[in-house]
C-alpha cells in the first residue's frame, strides 16, 4: 500500500477513536506505543460534539520507508493541524509520532 493511502486510512481511524466511535485498542496495529498513549489521552480529554473530519493531507517522503504528514482537521467546528510520522516496517506503515495542535 502506498504511503498516502496508508496515512489517510490510519488517520481516519485515529479520528474515529478521537470521536469515541472506535476503541483505542484498534490503533494498536497501526501506532507505536508513544503515539498511542498520546492519542488515548487526547481522546480521553474530549467530549465529541460532532464527528471529526480530515481535510487536505500533505505528505513528504524525506527518505525511503519514512513519510511525514500534515493534515488539516475539523474537530468540533474548529480547524486543527495534525502532524504525524510514519515508518514502513515489515511491509506495513506504522505511526511513530503524532501531534494535534
Amino acid at each position: 500500500m502506498d504511503a498516502h493511502l496508508a496515512a489517510t486510512r490510519i488517520l481516519r481511524l485515529a479520528l474515529e477513536v478521537l470521536d469515541g466511535r472506535r476503541p483505542p485498542a484498534q490503533l494498536r496495529t497501526h501506532f507505536a506505543d508513544a503515539p498511542l498513549r498520546y492519542w488515548r489521552a487526547a481522546a480521553g480529554r474530549r467530549t465529541a460534539r460532532a464527528p471529526a473530519r480530515c481535510g487536505r493531507l500533505r505528505l513528504c517522503l524525506p527518505r525511503s520507508g519514512v513519510a511525514e504528514v500534515a493534515v488539516t482537521c475539523v474537530v468540533d467546528g474548529r480547524h486543527r493541524a495534525l502532524a504525524a510520522r510514519f515508518e514502513r516496517h515489515d511491509g506495513r506503515w506504522w505511526c511513530t509520532a503524532v501531534r494535534m495542535g
